[in-house]
């Protein structure tokens, strides 16, 4: 079930136990063209909101090969690239309680499907707390392969 699998995603060193969620919402953008109306490049990618009411997760899906723009017109891409850059991560709205994940508003953020912090391509999970500020995800500036230059601790990136 998607329960199970939401369960298997969220590695113990996130969550300090085994998690078992009651409740998942997931959206899923699915060919998604870039500003203005162009379907030349299509984007297809999920967020799952996970909880099992004390702990509640972010986990971010994007498959490879599906992610092919990160600029529409109107943020000076051209042909759905360059420009300025699409942006991951979660921010509480406040202008404090923020997080980024590396390559994000640069030309390194179309290599999403390959970078992670839990060691599975394209995905990254994220507990979210109320009202505290999550850890920090270090940028490297480089592409995070899990073969070669990184190692997920913790569930968040160790860069070398």
């Amino acid at each position: 079930s998607l329960l199970s699998k939401a369960m298997q995603d969220i590695p113990y060193s996130l969550s300090g136990s085994n998690f078992s969620p009651l409740w998942l919402f997931i959206a899923t953008w699915d060919h998604v063209g870039y500003f203005n109306r162009h379907v030349d490049k299509n984007n297809t990618f999920q967020c799952i909101l996970a909880t099992d009411n004390i702990k509640s997760y972010a986990i971010f899906q994007y498959a490879d090969g599906l992610i092919q723009w990160t600029t529409g017109d109107s943020a000076g891409g051209v042909q759905g690239l360059n420009g300025t850059q699409a942006q991951i991560g979660l921010n509480s709205g406040d202008n404090a309680s923020y997080v980024n994940v590396p390559g994000s508003r640069t030309p390194a953020i179309i290599n999403i499907t390959r970078t992670s912090n839990v060691q599975v391509p394209g995905q990254w999970i994220f507990q979210l707390q109320n009202g505290t500020k999550p850890p920090t995800v270090p940028s490297c500036g480089v592409i995070y392969n899990y073969s070669e230059e990184a190692l997920a601790l913790s569930g968040y990136v160790k860069c070398y």
